[in-house]
């Protein structure tokens, strides 16, 4: 028969293991949102570069100059933020514990050209890593109530 100090330090040791899990999940979900929008911002200024591209395209078509120098180190710079923003999602993965890659095959070419793309906003994905947090935290605290119902059903 258990005593109220056994139930008690089992409560004790079952909040903090409780706490704990939960601890590192929220470490974990900032930790990705922090990559996220370190992404969103890498893309962005990728956005800017595709724009200037653009630009310096029509400018010089206007003005009838050649293009390749200009155009180089424009792509030179889109390639670098290419692969930055790669390391972004491997790093996501590696955090999350998540395989790196797309299980639904490669994207195709029309259908990057088919997308409606939006600007990245990492507050709209706060609240889904909000949900996981707290789905994390009840079910440790489900957790936490079945071991405080089996110290009372050992008395």
């Amino acid at each position: 028969m258990a005593n109220a100090s056994e139930i008690f330090e089992t409560l004790k040791k079952t909040l903090t293991v409780t706490a704990d899990k939960a601890a590192k999940k929220t470490d974990e979900i900032i930790a990705v949102q922090k990559v996220k929008n370190k992404k969103a911002s890498l893309e962005k200024q990728m956005d800017g570069t595709y724009r200037s591209i653009g630009k310096k395209i029509f400018d010089a078509y206007r003005e009838g100059s050649p293009l390749a120098e200009d155009l180089a180190k424009l792509c030179e710079k889109i390639s670098t933020l290419q692969e930055e923003i790669e390391a972004c999602k491997e790093e996501i993965a590696d955090i999350k514990g998540e395989p790196i890659g797309n299980s639904r095959g490669p994207i195709r070419e029309e259908e990057i050209e088919d997308a409606d793309f939006e600007e990245a906003d990492s507050e709209e994905e706060l609240p889904e890593e909000e949900a996981e947090a707290e789905d994390a935290v009840e079910a440790a605290t489900e957790e936490t109530a079945e071991n405080v119902e089996e110290s009372k059903t050992e008395e």
